[in-house]
């Protein structure tokens, strides 16, 4: 899992948190062009999801970074690894499949 900060350049720090129902991976800020990155297995039959809370200016936002819907949208790696990319903009939350891919905006800030 890549999370990629895109927002203006100045712009105050992104501060997350992202887990599951049994990991809670903390908090964690990261500037502009930075990104956070998290390893996890994925289920064999499907069912792992994991969500992230969003604190920007004033701002927050909580939704699923990774579920069995995105996880069809990922990109392959390797045969067992695949990697998907969250950039959080300005205006929202971008989602691909691929670090140059096309980013799709999945969520606002509102």
């Amino acid at each position: 899992m890549h999370i990629i900060d895109a927002l203006p350049n100045g712009a105050p720090p992104l501060t997350l948190r992202c887990q599951d129902k049994n990991n809670d991976l903390g908090y964690h800020t990261i500037n502009v062009s930075e990104e956070y990155r998290f390893k996890f297995k994925d289920r064999f039959f499907g069912g792992t999801l994991y969500f992230c809370h969003f604190y920007w200016n004033g701002k927050d936002k909580i939704f699923d970074v990774f579920n069995d819907f995105i996880a069809d949208g990922c990109g392959s790696l390797k045969v067992t690894n695949d990697e998907c990319y969250w950039k959080v903009q300005e205006d929202g939350f971008y989602f691909s499949g691929r670090q140059n891919g096309e980013f799709k905006q999945m969520y606002t800030w509102q």
